[in-house]
């Protein structure tokens, strides 16, 4: 069994890796935010590895999950349960100043699994320089009535993303399951994988804006009036 962290009180992150560090690994651990505001992990290290995670519980309105300024690292077998969002990647966490010039940069994410957040995304990209990232296994839900997106792709510079295997299963489909908007996005691959749902929809599975090269392959929808916008 995975030892348990859990926040007793306050709205600070549990583990900051910090600005810059290097060779970082943590695995098998279990991260309990007790409801409570604040990102529960805020991982900033490069040639690093975070790996056999479990994290639930996020409170306030933050992502449990949030990678800032992170360079050539992994991320394997986490899984985010409940709360208000799943992953966030960008270079705006406000524990550092100057800002890193990059959110993430030369990673892979491998068999990842966010399911229940409430109101934010599964998974966020924005701000700047989210570059040369491959998701495979990646598993997301619908954010609990459908609010946002599962998948948002913003801002930019965002280039070379690959998701291979994605799967998504989703309810209402008030907003698009996957959005993509902003400026200089370009080289996004999904390859692979299976959206379904039970329900009829009244949005697109995916929201194409402001964007250029972007790839679908090879992927399974199973949805009543499922439509690319």
């Amino acid at each position: 069994n995975n030892a348990t962290i859990k926040k007793s009180s306050g709205t600070s992150h549990i583990i900051d890796t910090t600005h810059g560090a290097h060779r970082v690994c943590m695995s098998n651990l279990r991260f309990d935010g007790n409801s409570l505001g604040g990102s529960q992990i805020i991982w900033r290290a490069h040639y690093s590895t975070l790996e056999n995670i479990y994290v639930e519980n996020q409170g306030g309105a933050n992502y449990a999950l949030r990678i800032s300024g992170c360079n050539v690292s992994q991320f394997r077998n986490i899984t985010v349960a409940g709360g208000y969002g799943g992953i966030l990647i960008d270079q705006t966490a406000d524990t550092y100043v100057p800002l890193p010039q990059y959110g993430c940069l030369y990673s892979l994410f491998d068999k990842i699994v966010v399911a229940q957040t409430t109101k934010g995304s599964a998974l966020k990209l924005a701000g700047s320089q989210v570059q040369a990232i491959t998701f495979n296994n990646l598993y997301v839900e619908e954010p609990v009535g459908g609010v946002v997106p599962a998948i948002d792709i913003s801002c930019g510079p965002i280039a070379a993303i690959s998701f291979n295997d994605l799967a998504a299963e989703y309810q209402t489909m008030a907003v698009p399951l996957i959005k993509i908007n902003g400026a200089e996005i370009y080289s996004i691959h999904f390859n692979g994988g299976r959206l379904s749902t039970g329900v009829t929809q009244t949005q697109p599975l995916f929201s194409l804006i402001n964007t250029n090269a972007v790839s679908i392959k090879n992927m399974l929808f199973m949805a009543t009036a499922a439509k690319i916008g």
